[in-house]
């Protein structure tokens, strides 16, 4: 059964007040024990307790097979590791450096994709990495 709209907003609403959060108390974490690898574990351990009490008030466990599995696998590790390379930087470094250095992120994702995996987005798609591109350079 599909997800209504509105869960689909409010589910989304909680992820970046989630992310908000995480980025915030990553930041006040390193400042004070620069342990990132720590903070780390402990925020996964809690997104999954949260997320999997969500699925099972949902009564629905999903069960991923086949190229599925394997697409899930490679996006669940890529996202694992930028995550703890940005605590990481935040142990290293200033935050505004360290947020400056993943907004641009967008940037490299396209840039690689086209040299490693020779895709080729839209117009509409290089257009919207414009105001990244201006941000980005400002805050440098």
């Amino acid at each position: 059964m599909p997800a209504s709209t509105s869960t689909v907003s409010l589910l989304i609403l909680v992820w970046y007040g989630a992310s908000v959060f995480a980025i915030m108390t990553s930041k006040m974490a390193m400042q004070e024990a620069p342990l990132p690898f720590v903070l780390c574990m402990v925020q996964f351990l809690v997104a999954t307790f949260v997320s999997g009490g969500a699925i099972l008030l949902q009564g629905a466990w999903p069960k991923p097979i086949g190229p599925e599995f394997s697409t899930l696998l490679k996006t669940s590790l890529s996202y694992t590791l930028g995550f703890m390379l940005t605590n990481v930087g935040f142990s290293m470094s200033s935050a505004p450096f360290v947020e400056t250095v993943k907004s641009s992120e967008p940037i490299t994702t396209v840039l690689l994709a086209f040299f490693y995996l020779g895709e080729v987005d839209s117009l509409p798609s290089y257009l919207s990495l414009i105001p990244i591109i201006l941000g980005v350079a400002a805050a440098s």
